[in-house]
């Protein structure tokens, strides 16, 4: 799977394992601020300058599960995964930090 960024939004795009077509999704209304895989679930979660977190199936390309105004009306400015991966941790311009 490839995650990019583009000024209008994020794309996840992806490649089947049973067809050799492409699938593009459009991810985040703004700029995606940072992707994180996560190898216990098959999954890749991202955030956006909108302080919004998306988790996605790479099987499928579907969007598990999209939290909004995770820090207010703050940016995201860094996520990273605990070391179990089983909790992501998120920071803020606000200057707080959460754990989910």
């Amino acid at each position: 799977a490839v995650v990019s960024t583009q000024s209008t939004g994020g794309v996840l795009e992806r490649t089947s394992k049973l067809k050799a077509t492409k699938k593009h999704i459009k991810s985040h209304n703004k700029s995606v601020r940072a992707a994180l895989y996560n190898h216990n679930f098959n999954q890749v979660v991202s955030t956006s300058y909108d302080s919004m977190v998306c988790v996605w199936d790479l099987e499928t390309g579907e969007k598990v599960i999209q939290f909004s105004n995770c820090h207010g009306d703050h940016e995201i400015t860094a996520m990273t995964f605990d070391p179990t991966h089983r909790r992501l941790i998120t920071a803020g311009k606000d200057g707080t930090i959460k754990i989910w």
